[in-house]
């Protein structure tokens, strides 16, 4: 007998067993490393999940100063601004792997230091080096 089941991850999929609690392999995997399966998991009927609030205040640190830097520059209502916060929010989600936050940092790096002019004060390593580099090939 098929049924509708919302797996961890927030996807609603149609199970054919009444056993089936995730859509994919991936997904069990995934919840399986974050220790949502096992002895100590919890079942949690899906009207016990509260929704979430506009005003909730429980914003992960890391999507916290993505926003607060984005806004600084005035960059956080652009559409790059946006990418930026979205991954912050993926990066800070449980079910990301290894893998997918290394590659999902690397690229919020680097759109944070498109957008983000850098603070003033002490230059950039990299920059004192071709400074000198080029003082040299100058003959200075």
């Amino acid at each position: 007998m098929e049924h509708d089941v919302t797996c961890s991850c927030g996807k609603v999929f149609r199970a054919r067993s009444e056993r089936a609690t995730y859509c994919s392999s991936t997904c069990r995997s995934r919840a399986s490393r974050a220790g949502l399966v096992g002895p100590k998991a919890k079942v949690v009927q899906l009207g016990a999940v509260p929704a979430a609030t506009p005003d909730d205040k429980t914003e992960p640190l890391l999507v916290a100063i993505t926003r607060e830097e984005l806004d600084r520059a005035g960059q956080l209502n652009t559409a790059l601004g946006q990418q930026a916060l979205l991954l912050a929010e993926r990066m800070a989600s449980p079910f990301a792997s290894a893998a997918a936050v290394a590659s999902l940092a690397k690229r919020h790096s680097d759109l944070i230091a498109a957008l983000v002019p850098p603070a003033p004060g002490k230059p950039d390593f990299l920059d004192e080096l071709a400074e000198r580099r080029l003082k040299k090939a100058s003959g200075e």
